[in-house]
């Protein structure tokens, strides 16, 4: 009955072993220790999370479009936004009948 592999010495622990491999460097005890999954191993490469201009370009890509043109329409959609709530506070004041000199001149006496 032959052997098949090739006598090692493992590059740790230096124990002579029968590789199947003659690639391999470390005995199979050595070998198991190191093959432990990255976060319980300690050691292993976290990519970084994507920045806010990454996160847009990949919604731009998402939507089809170009970073400008998509930049352009978000930029508008937020400023239609801001329109929206201006022109409701306005009406709230035009609704209650309150200037802003009478809403000054309340807050003034309120004070004094």
């Amino acid at each position: 009955m032959a052997v098949t592999g090739v006598l090692k010495k493992c590059a740790d622990c230096g124990t002579v072993f029968v590789a199947e491999n003659p690639a391999s460097k470390y005995c199979p005890c050595c070998s198991a220790r190191r093959n432990i999954p990255g976060p319980a191993r300690g050691n292993g490469y976290r990519k970084p999370p994507p920045d806010a201009l990454t996160l847009d370009v990949r919604a731009a890509d998402a939507a089809g479009l170009s970073y400008g043109v998509w930049r352009a329409r978000e930029d508008d959609r937020k400023r239609k936004a801001k329109e929206a709530i201006r022109r409701k506070i306005e009406e709230r004041k035009k609704k209650h009948g309150e200037s802003e000199d009478q809403l000054a001149a309340h807050e003034h006496e309120s004070r004094g």
